[in-house]
């Protein structure tokens, strides 16, 4: 009773593998594949060879003291050094305080550049501030860190000793 138990699970179970390929449509050409698959398109990654690359001009940003509730903004710039297309996948900051505002959506060609737009609300943030932007590409390293970092003095008092 078992072994039919069993060959009847594994029958199954081939069938079923073997019917998700059935309403993939794959088309592919020396730059890249496309996988269309119920309305829902992905690119896979660039021929061989070819990876794109992100370099910032500065990684860091010490906007220095500024006093409590004021708006600190930066643009941190970037290029392209790879040999293929960049693209950003997601821009997140580690709190709520820092918003990354404008990030490119479009892929960013080999040599060109690109802009993220942070800005950091420094009110009821009080004492040394240290501020990450996590950046997910599709660059080779996959992930860069953004810093901004600084002291928030209180209004009332100058500087807060930690």
């Amino acid at each position: 009773m078992k072994k039919i138990a069993y060959t009847l699970a594994i029958a199954f179970l081939c069938t079923s593998v073997m019917s998700c390929d059935s309403g993939n449509t794959t088309t592919s050409n020396t730059e890249s594949a496309t996988t269309t698959h119920e309305n829902v398109t992905t690119t896979s990654a660039p021929a061989e060879g070819q990876k794109s690359a992100i370099t910032f001009e500065q990684p860091e940003y010490d906007f220095g003291k500024v006093e409590s509730g004021k708006l600190v903004k930066h643009t941190f710039k970037f290029t392209n050094t790879g040999n293929a297309p960049l693209l950003l996948q997601n821009v997140t900051a580690s709190c709520g305080c820092t918003v990354p505002n404008e990030w490119p959506k479009e892929p960013i060609a080999p040599g060109e550049s690109g802009e993220i737009a942070v800005e950091f609300d420094s009110k009821g943030r009080i004492g040394a501030q240290n501020k990450t932007v996590t950046v997910q590409s599709n660059a080779e390293q996959g992930t860069t860190m953004l810093v901004l970092r600084g002291e928030v003095l209180d209004d009332t008092r100058g500087p807060v000793r930690q």
